[in-house]
């Protein structure tokens, strides 16, 4: 004879396989339209949301939601800015930074190279192969035009790494470092000192440890950088953080070019009768040597992969200076307009841009420009491979490296994301080989939930478009 407590317990096991079954079957049922506003419901019933899952091979939308409302698009903004580059300039474009010398006076052209170093501009000036220079050193900064800020760039975002100003001089991304560490107890000051070494730069620190709650609610740290390039950091820190590298941008890159070519002068012994000074170079002279940077799809990584920002306004500017011979913000912004209603006819009324970066709060987008975009570099056979090459791939590179940790390699998924403030975007394509190859745009305005939690729905919404049965893909389902 069966124990009671035996036959209760294979009844329970029974009715929890038959429910665990039944669920399966439901959630399996679900279209993938249901699956996602169900997720949207749960996890944010407050945000604004922009969704696009669209067919690559047809164009066919599986699932739209607000997909022609404007959002701010943060960093996804550069999906637009580098298909124009692409279509717009020479793939083997290059910055050629160039040295003049006329015997009396030396000249350096900066044309906004993003990538340009201080190692780059020691060996050009080591083509002079001179002792003594009987005039001026003349910084030529004449090609990008103000204002070196873009319209929408937040007062306190300026002087951080990812707002440095965007003027023809270039030298190491405009920025220095500084290396970060807590005290070791509440109210002590912070450890804080420059490894960016004879920047000219001079840094002040009122900065103490606090509480995790107190750095989140009650204090922060601040940052000012003056027209000389000297640096106060104050506010506060969490005692239980590891220590931190930070990129400060320097307000006057000429200052710090300035600094960086007396350093060289002082190593090599040259004699300065002169003075480093700001003006332009004479028409007449030709360039003794020039500073050639990487071509353009391979400086495209840094601007999708890592979200670059100063390496992308270059190309804003640049972009204004090719189509319009006007090298600032504004032409360069209307250019990519421009250039997308010519190339796709995508509406300008969709496209509302004041920078190429996305760090501009004024920035408006819809998903359905984004996804022409992709659609169209996708099936582009001349920029296909070098757009997509330069996109980040989750748990391998760039702003993915982290993300998608669910998602299998086979999916083959490559995209941009953005983050602003109460921002979070992420755009891309999915090119499993035994499925239909899709297009993905996700925005989100509005929520006041964290960075990390928002990224974790758009990571969600992607693993159900991967894991939605091929048949819900062959047709559009309801949204």
């Amino acid at each position: 004879m069966t124990a009671p407590s035996s036959t209760f317990e294979s009844t329970m096991r029974l009715i929890t396989f038959v429910l665990t079954f039944l669920f399966a079957i439901a959630v399996h049922a679900q279209t993938l339209g249901e699956q996602i506003d169900a997720l949207l419901a749960e996890k944010l019933p407050d945000a604004n949301v922009g969704i696009i899952v669209q067919r690559l091979d047809t164009r066919e939308r599986i699932y739209a939601r607000n997909d022609h409302t404007m959002f701010k698009p943060a960093s996804v903004t550069k999906l637009l800015t580098t298909y124009v580059a692409f279509k717009t300039l020479d793939f083997d474009h290059r910055f050629n930074t160039e040295l003049f010398y006329d015997n009396n006076n030396v000249y350096i052209r900066f044309v906004g190279d993003p990538s340009f170093s201080s190692a780059n501009l020691h060996a050009l000036l080591d083509n002079l192969n001179v002792k003594r220079i009987k005039g001026d050193i003349i910084i030529d900064d004449t090609v990008f035009k103000k204002p070196y800020y873009a319209r929408g760039w937040t007062y306190d975002s300026l002087d951080w790494y990812y707002s440095a100003p965007i003027s023809s001089v270039m030298l190491d991304s405009n920025t220095v470092h500084a290396k970060l560490s807590a005290g070791e107890a509440l109210d002590a000051a912070t450890t804080i000192e420059l490894t960016t070494l004879n920047s000219g730069s001079t840094l002040s620190s009122q900065v103490y440890t606090a509480t995790e709650g107190d750095a989140e609610t009650l204090c922060q740290l601040n940052i000012m950088v003056d027209d000389q390039n000297a640096i106060d950091l104050y506010g506060c820190w969490p005692i239980n953080s590891k220590g931190r590298t930070l990129g400060i941008a320097l307000r006057n890159p000429n200052l710090y070019v300035t600094h960086v070519i007396e350093e060289y002068l002082t190593e090599n012994n040259i004699k300065l009768k002169g003075k480093i000074k700001t003006g332009k170079t004479p028409h007449s002279l030709e360039a003794i040597a020039t500073h050639a940077s990487p071509r353009l799809m391979d400086l495209a990584k840094p601007i999708m992969q890592k979200s670059d920002n100063f390496y992308t306004e270059a190309y804003t500017k640049t972009l204004g200076l090719e189509v319009y011979n006007e090298a600032s913000f504004q032409a360069g912004a209307y250019a990519i307009q421009q250039k997308l209603y010519e190339i796709l006819e995508i509406n300008p009324e969709e496209v509302i841009l004041s920078d190429g970066s996305g760090n501009s709060s004024y920035n408006l987008l819809t998903p359905n420009a984004i996804a022409q975009v992709l659609h169209a570099a996708f099936h582009d056979k001349s920029i296909q491979p070098a757009f997509r090459y330069a996109l980040a791939k989750p748990g391998k590179d760039g702003s993915l490296k982290h993300r998608m940790k669910n998602l299998p390699e086979d999916a083959q998924f490559a995209g941009k994301t953005g983050i602003l403030t109460n921002v979070s975007t992420l755009a891309g394509t999915m090119v499993h080989p035994d499925r239909v190859p899709l297009l993905v745009v996700i925005m989100q305005n509005g929520s006041t939930q964290k960075g990390a939690y928002k990224r974790a729905v758009e990571d969600e919404i992607v693993e159900i478009i991967y894991k939605a049965p091929v048949a819900q893909l062959d047709s559009a389902s309801p949204s």
